[in-house]
C-alpha cells in the first residue's frame, strides 16, 4: 500500500472503519456514507506497520499497553 490508499483491517469490517494513508492531517476523522475514516500518515505508528503490506498480511502494533494483532482485509 502507499499514499492515497484506503485500508481496512479484519477487526474493523463490521464497524465499517477505514484508514486513509495521507501525507498530512493525521488524526482527522470523518464519516462518509456510514463509513468511519481515520487519516494516518506513513510516519505514524499505525502507518509504519501498514506501509508495504498487502491484503492478508499480518500487522502487529503496541498501542499503549495493548497489543494489536490483525491482518489487512481490504486495500483500495
Amino acid at each position: 500500500m502507499s499514499l492515497g490508499s484506503l485500508v481496512q483491517l479484519s477487526q474493523d469490517t463490521r464497524a465499517k472503519h477505514w484508514f486513509f494513508i495521507a501525507a498530512a492531517a493525521a488524526g482527522f476523522r470523518c464519516k462518509i456514507n456510514d463509513q468511519q475514516i481515520t487519516v494516518i500518515t506513513p510516519q505514524s505508528p499505525m502507518g509504519q506497520v501498514m506501509m508495504e503490506k498487502y491484503v492478508d498480511d499480518e500487522i502487529q502494533l503496541l498501542i499503549g499497553n495493548n497489543q494489536l494483532d490483525d491482518d489487512i482485509a481490504v486495500i483500495k
